[in-house]
């Protein structure tokens, strides 16, 4: 299953790790009931190459319960990958209203504090709708070329938070191995 970026939060616990309100969730709170989100995810494996393979995930997401200790939204995906879509069934979501980020880890990058995370703030048009975003970049080299580099953009105006993310990872030769965009396409209210 494909498990898109807006419920991933890649958490390193340690002694220093400190709770906080998670906003990505408690952003859900601010919409009725039956609102909805969908996400486009377009994975491509080997680009450019005889090899290449493009997997799409829609993912919808919709508010069945909100309150200050409870978020629940039911998700549905369709997966086409070589020409075949695979529906899968609703799934019932509850995310954590907290979360515990170590010191210096960044919860909207999704990265711990080795990395340099940069911030900035852009307008697009996604959904049909302008919307005022703040992204966070990050970007990872390594001696035999490798590496990744990472743009997530987040929005008040989109339940969840996330409106879009790209992520591109390099092989030891520097060539790209796969690309993972997504951007948000609809989102509907009750």
């Amino acid at each position: 299953m494909f498990v898109p970026l807006c419920l991933t939060l890649f958490t390193v616990l340690g002694p220093d790790s400190r709770e906080i309100d998670n906003p990505k969730s408690l952003s859900w709170t601010k919409f009725p009931k039956g609102t909805s989100i969908t996400h486009k995810q377009v994975i491509t494996n080997n680009p450019g190459s005889p090899a290449e393979q493009t997997i799409e995930v829609l993912t919808t997401y919709t508010l069945a319960e909100a309150g200050k200790d409870k978020v629940v939204v039911e998700m549905q995906q369709a997966i086409t990958a070589n020409g075949k879509v695979t529906e899968k069934p609703v799934a019932k979501i509850e995310l954590p209203t907290t979360v515990k980020l170590a010191r210096g880890e960044n919860l909207f990058a999704g990265l711990g504090p080795a990395y340099n995370v940069e911030r900035g703030e852009e307008k697009l048009t996604l959904a049909r709708r302008e919307m005022q975003t703040t992204w966070y970049r990050a970007k990872r080299e390594h001696k035999d070329g490798g590496g990744f580099e990472s743009t997530v953009w987040y929005s008040e105006a989109a339940p969840g938070l996330l409106v879009k993310s790209e992520f591109i990872t390099r092989g030891a030769n520097g060539k790209v191995g796969q690309t993972n965009v997504t951007e948000v396409v609809d989102i509907r209210r009750p």
